[in-house]
């Protein structure tokens, strides 16, 4: 997780240079689940822990504009192997102002994410 971080930077450095700005986040969370595997014969109940990490680099210029954002949500259970997750989110947007009331928006993103595995005991 930390490489793909220091990817993305090294990736952007040239964006960075020309005085951009950053944003770089982070939160975590533990959840409790009743019923972690969603089935409706054995529910098993577990702990979750949530993070993700974000980072952000946007720029606003006379006529234009743009910014790249990529994310890696991370979510695991305690007790059980339902969930050991690793997504990675991202996107990146470009505007253009034409004229006073006319402006052009590029704007795309990708996600990679997994669902739950099977429930084995």
């Amino acid at each position: 997780m930390r490489s793909s971080i220091v990817a993305v930077l090294l990736l952007m450095s040239p964006t960075l240079a020309w005085g951009a700005s950053v944003g770089i986040s982070s939160r975590s969370a533990l959840e409790y689940d009743s019923n972690v595997a969603r089935t409706s014969e054995v529910a098993v109940d577990d702990i979750i822990f949530r993070t993700i990490q974000r980072l952000s680099v946007w720029e606003r210029g006379d006529g234009y504009g743009y910014s790249l954002r990529y994310a890696i949500p991370y979510s695991v259970s305690m007790r059980t192997d339902v969930i050991n997750n690793v997504d990675h989110l991202g996107g990146g947007a470009l505007d253009f102002r034409l004229g006073p009331k006319t402006k052009v928006v590029l704007d795309s993103s990708f996600a990679i994410t997994h669902g739950l595995s099977s429930l084995t005991n």
